[in-house]
């Protein structure tokens, strides 16, 4: 042990030395050109006088050498292997308690658990969810050990529950009553926490599948904490976002044209649009899913009339196409922390919808049958996405309502519109380069083609209103 210490002593007069010298000027070197190497006087010399101004620490301070925890868990193994083998020699020498190296051992170890492994990994998951599992692990062993040693006793405690020889007396608190206290207070620091983090999480998305973990938190905070708000979270993360949205669509338009002909021939066009249609989503709960509602109709009717001296003959053709369906649907809502919401939504089927074409001829010079061709549409579900930005993306009552103009083109394509202070629509002005439009991934239902001829400014419109009502958690 001597023979350490020295070591010990010599090593902390070369770091002083190594210290003091980083710090002082260089040698002035001899004329020969070699360094002037000081003797042991002079460097002991600098030693001192570096100790005395406070440069260094004293020569008689050792390093630290501390053991860490596995070097601790080996040399108790040995003290109680070494004590085993005593208490089968039947050695008097131990007396009547623990070999006190065992008691000192198992003290230090734990205090050192405690104060590396435990206590920090806990502080962290107060703030942090993710590694609450890693610190729950970390104390629930630490906690067993310490009781199982009788170390976190209290006045409260007696020798005869549960109490080891080692146990400090009845009406004292034993050495680590503190540490474990502090641990249990963490550990409910840390189930309220996840119960909230994970609760914010159904909140913006009620299909997020941690939200089952509220359930075991719920029970586990029962005997904590008699807050009935953490029964509650779990009552409406189960139960989930509910509601309606809605979609209204109405399409019109119409023209009117004249040519006249230099040998008396006329020739007067008119044509018409109009259509609505009805959409509808309800989400009951997270756990019945959501139903829908859809039904549209559009007729488009072009006449033809041409006059001559001989005989008139009106042309009429029309189109007319019809949708419906109920059934099974979906909508999810999702948040993000910065409040961005979208809403998306799939409607029911809409089997049998279909698209008739028709055209008829009346003529004083004599008329032809009528005729007509079916055409299936498409009975794919209706879907769409909502977005917006709300001011609170933890609010459990979501409302709002969007209005979105359409032109259709003279391919029949929807272009976005603007409406003027006079109520009529006009197409948003296109800006080469710019990015797309920012929007709902909305696109209507209804649709037409205008036929040739028609001016641009008799295209027809289309107006869409949408409406949704949600709130999160059971009535």
């Amino acid at each position: 042990m001597h023979a350490l210490r020295d070591h010990r002593t010599i090593l902390s007069l070369l770091v002083a030395s190594m210290t003091f010298i980083a710090s002082a000027p260089p040698l002035q070197a001899q004329d020969s050109g070699q360094p002037t190497v000081p003797t042991p006087d002079q460097l002991q010399q600098l030693i001192d006088q570096a100790q005395q101004n406070g440069q260094v620490p004293s020569a008689n301070t050792a390093l630290v050498d501390e053991p860490t925890i596995a070097q601790l868990r080996d040399a108790l193994e040995r003290a109680l292997a070494i004590e085993r083998q005593r208490e089968l020699l039947g050695d008097s020498t131990l007396g009547d308690g623990p070999d006190p190296q065992v008691t000192a051992l198992q003290m230090d170890i734990l205090t050192r658990e405690y104060n590396e492994d435990v206590l920090p990994v806990l502080q962290n998951a107060t703030q942090d969810c993710l590694i609450a599992e890693l610190g729950f692990t970390n104390a629930t062993s630490w906690s067993r050990d310490v009781q199982n040693l009788g170390l976190a006793g209290s006045p409260e405690d007696t020798q005869d529950v549960g109490a080891a020889p080692q146990d400090t007396a009845p009406g004292t608190y034993g050495p680590l009553y503190g540490a474990l206290t502090n641990v249990q207070a963490l550990v409910v620091q840390i189930l309220q926490n996840c119960d909230r983090v994970i609760y914010e999480q159904c909140v913006r998305d009620d299909r997020d599948p941690e939200g089952e973990l509220l359930g075991a938190l719920m029970r586990q905070l029962a005997y904590l904490d008699a807050d009935p708000v953490y029964q509650q979270r779990y009552f409406n993360c189960q139960y989930g976002w509910h509601g309606t949205l809605t979609i209204h669509e109405e399409m019109a338009g119409s023209s009117r044209t004249q040519q006249s002909s230099s040998n008396g021939t006329s020739v007067l066009t008119t044509w018409e649009t109009s259509g609505t249609r009805d959409f509808s989503v309800e989400l009951a709960n997270k756990k019945d899913g959501a139903t829908g509602t859809a039904k549209g109709h559009s007729l488009t009717t072009q006449k033809t009339t041409t006059r001559d001296s001989r005989c008139t003959t009106t042309q009429t053709m029309t189109t007319e196409v019809s949708g419906s369906g109920s059934g099974d649907a979906s909508m999810r809502k999702v948040s993000q922390p910065d409040g961005t919401l979208a809403l998306s939504f799939i409607g029911p089927g809409e089997p049998g919808g279909k698209q008739h074409s028709g055209t008829s001829t009346q003529s004083n010079c004599g008329t032809n049958p009528p005729s007509g061709t079916d055409a299936l549409i498409s009975d794919a579900p209706y879907s769409g996405d909502v977005f917006d930005k709300l001011s609170n993306s933890l609010a459990e009552s979501l409302s709002g309502t969007r209005t979105m103009q359409f032109i259709i083109n003279a391919g029949g394509s929807p272009t976005l519109a603007q409406e003027t202070s006079g109520g009529a629509l006009i197409r948003v002005p296109a800006d080469p380069g710019a990015a797309p439009l920012p929007g709902d991934n909305i696109h209507p239902w209804l649709f037409t083609t205008p036929p040739p001829g028609v001016d641009p400014s008799n295209y027809p419109t289309l107006r869409l209103r949408l409406s949704w009502n949600l709130t999160f958690g059971a009535p």
